[in-house]
Formats: structure tokens, C-alpha cells, sequence
């Protein structure tokens, strides 16, 4: 246990810090306050966890400046079991970029397929936040479909999954309605009908 200030003894349980009053108040028993997680070095693992962040970073850097040409950076930072995932598995079950994607060599073939299908226009970072095991990429990309020539912008968020130093999970998130109406397929399912 730590002293604090005023008079107040710091308990550590695991993540967090709870302060005792000690005795301000004749008569009133010591309650518990809540100060926010506990103060501790950067574990290695924590570190891990920074430097991926880091690459993660750098590498959406790059891909945006190339406008969406250059993927390396991501395939270095992937283990060879990842599994790619997106919010798009469902409503389009179909589309070359939807997913799921298993394997280092199948998601190659995702950035291939998107190479393919849509121009990006712009990409900007936000912000990316790290807590745990998971690393999150915020942001808004601008993207235009090659076959119908309608564009997509929508914020979008990718959760990373890290373990030893590599992505063995991602998991994309885009607004699939605008989705939908860019690819067409919303225009092809009421014709079809």
C-alpha cells in the first residue's frame, strides 16, 4: 500500500486503485473512492502492444499516401493463421471483399481483390487506441468502385487482435448500407424481384 496526500492510503488490486479516507469524518467509516487504474511500469508485454500500434500505424500511413496500392506493411505485421473478418460477411455474402478470410495467403488475395474492385480516394487516421490485446484503427476512407463508378465514404474501424508481436485477428467495420448502394447491389436485389 501507498500513502497519499491528505491523509487519504492507496490499496492496488490487480488494475485498479481504491483510496480509503482515513477518518475525516468523527464517526464515519473509511469508504472507498475510486482513482483510476493503478500506477505500475510498462510491462514487456505492454510494450509489445506500443511498438504494434506504432507499425500499425505507420503502415496506414503508407497505404493511404499510396492510395490504398501499397499493403506490404500490413502483411508484415499479420501472423500466418490470421483471420480476417468484416462487417460485410453478411449482407454480402458474395462480394470478393467480404470475408471471411483465413490465412495469411487468403488475406493477400482480400487486398488483391480490393485492388481490383475499388479506387481509394483518401484515407485519414483519427486515431488508434490500444488496450489489452486489441489495437483499433479509427478512421474515414473515401473509396470509388471500379465497375459501377460510385463512390463510398464512410468512417470505418478495424479492431486488431495481437499476440506475439503479430495480428492473429482483424475484424473491419464500414457503414454496409453505403456499402450496398456502391457496389449496386441494393438497385440489383429490387430488379431481381
Amino acid at each position: 500500500m501507498a500513502t497519499l496526500k491528505r491523509g487519504r492510503e492507496a490499496v492496488c488490486f490487480g488494475r485498479l486503485a481504491i483510496a480509503r479516507d482515513k477518518g475525516k469524518r468523527p464517526g464515519c467509516p473509511a469508504s472507498p473512492i475510486w482513482i483510476g487504474p493503478a500506477a505500475r511500469k510498462k510491462s514487456t508485454g505492454q510494450q509489445v502492444y506500443e511498438q504494434f500500434r506504432q507499425r500499425l500505424a505507420a503502415a496506414y500511413d503508407q497505404w493511404g499516401a499510396s492510395r490504398g496500392t501499397t499493403p506490404a506493411s500490413f502483411f508484415d505485421l499479420m501472423d500466418q493463421a490470421i483471420e480476417f473478418h468484416s462487417v460485410l460477411e453478411r449482407a454480402f455474402p458474395c462480394d470478393s471483399v467480404s470475408g471471411p478470410f483465413s490465412g495469411k495467403a487468403a488475406v493477400i488475395g482480400y487486398w488483391t481483390a480490393l485492388a481490383e474492385s475499388w479506387e481509394m480516394l483518401s484515407s485519414k487516421t483519427e486515431a488508434i487506441v490500444s488496450e489489452g490485446d486489441r489495437v483499433v484503427w479509427i478512421g474515414r476512407v473515401h473509396w470509388r468502385h471500379r465497375r459501377t463508378l460510385r463512390t463510398l465514404e464512410t468512417p470505418k474501424i478495424d479492431v486488431w487482435t495481437v499476440w506475439q508481436h503479430r495480428a492473429i485477428r482483424y475484424y473491419e467495420m464500414v457503414d454496409s448500407a453505403s456499402y450496398g448502394r456502391a457496389i449496386a447491389a441494393q438497385e440489383e436485389s429490387v430488379h431481381q424481384a
